[in-house]
């Protein structure tokens, strides 16, 4: 929309000077001509402007392509989020089992459980906790460091019982 109003001022502008130029030039020449000159920039006027809403037009359906594929992104983070945060719970579970039969478990740093400071479940109970407090997304996002489409989404797949 920006763009469209830049346009017509600067085509309008241009339209000044031309027919400034065109008056200095033309001053007494044939109406004819000033006719035909008026016309011309006219449609230069025209050309423009269409190539302009063209132009604006494919720019704003790039923006919501990105904003598309960002909230999608954004979703498909959550759901890795909450996938790691079962594997790292089943291996909890795993690793009390084995502990409690006397077997020794193989130890792997990479399955080390992330404490609850670090992102697990507390995060998603502190988004719903501010949540029925009646909190904006936008302010659950800035004090739980994410992004307002990953509470979203956590709230939405709460609603749906997860």
């Amino acid at each position: 929309m920006v763009y469209l109003v830049v346009g017509v001022i600067v085509s309008g502008f241009l339209y000044h000077i031309f027919m400034r130029l065109c008056r200095i030039r033309i001053n007494r020449s044939d109406e004819k001509v000033k006719i035909e000159f008026r016309d011309n920039v006219t449609k230069l006027i025209t050309d423009f402007n269409r190539v302009s809403n063209t132009n604006i037009n494919i720019l704003e359906d790039k923006i919501e392509d990105l904003n598309r594929t960002i909230e999608l992104a954004d979703q498909r983070i959550i759901k890795l989020n909450l996938l790691i945060n079962d594997l790292q719970i089943m291996a909890n579970k795993c690793e009390r089992v084995l502990g409690n039969k006397g077997l020794s478990p193989h130890t792997d740093a990479s399955l080390e459980p992330i404490s609850q400071d670090q992102g697990g479940s507390s995060k998603y109970n502190k988004i719903y906790e501010l949540a029925s407090g009646g909190s904006s997304i936008e302010d659950i996002a800035k004090s739980v460091d994410m992004s307002k489409g990953e509470v979203k989404l956590v709230l939405g797949l709460k609603g749906r019982g997860r």
